[in-house]
């Protein structure tokens, strides 16, 4: 259903939008400067996070790219030889 996937995007993009702004709108208990520290908080320590995540993919990544990427009659060769 590819004709589908316009209006579907358009719904999320415009529900969004809506949440935003109707976030925006309510009143915070926390003061401006003390919402800033605890958002940048955050987003520092997401930041941090996510290549510690992204680790073990990397190295699996790593681990069979070598094989993958050399020649096939490459690795029966070095059989011969090793015995």
């Amino acid at each position: 259903m590819p004709e589908a996937a316009a209006p579907i995007s358009a719904a999320a993009s415009l529900s969004g939008l809506l949440s935003g702004w109707l976030y925006g709108l309510r009143r915070h208990r926390a003061p401006a400067h003390r919402q800033l520290v605890v958002a940048t908080g955050y987003l520092a320590g997401t930041g941090l996070l996510l290549p510690l995540a992204l680790a073990p993919a990397a190295g699996l990544v790593l681990l069979v790219l070598p094989v993958t990427a050399q020649e096939p009659g490459l690795r029966s060769r070095s059989r011969r030889w090793c015995g």
